[in-house]
């Protein structure tokens, strides 16, 4: 499972402006991962296994796994309107 955080945008700049990262006197340290960051310039800027991601722009999001459910037909063969009943899981967002 993983969160989202509305309205915080991706560090630009890896950990350096990471605003999740707790900064120290000697070294800065990452709660997720639990150690030193340092943000590598080769590595983007942030450590090979950064759980952080950004999410495009998109429309609703729906989970298309429980909407398949107990469905013998392909996924194609779903009805518009099932598909637009379906919970949304994260509401849309574009710019």
């Amino acid at each position: 499972m993983g969160v989202l955080i509305k309205g915080l945008e991706m560090p630009k700049e890896g950990c350096k402006d990471c605003l999740l990262v707790k900064r120290g006197r000697v070294f800065d340290i990452c709660p997720f991962l639990k150690r030193e960051v340092n943000g590598n310039v080769e590595r983007g800027g942030k450590p090979y296994d950064c759980p952080l991601m950004e999410l495009p722009d998109h429309g609703r999001l729906i989970d298309g796994d429980e909407l398949a459910a107990g469905c013998d037909a392909p996924y194609w063969c779903r009805w518009l309107s099932e598909i637009e009943d379906a919970p949304t899981i994260i509401p849309a967002e574009r710019e």
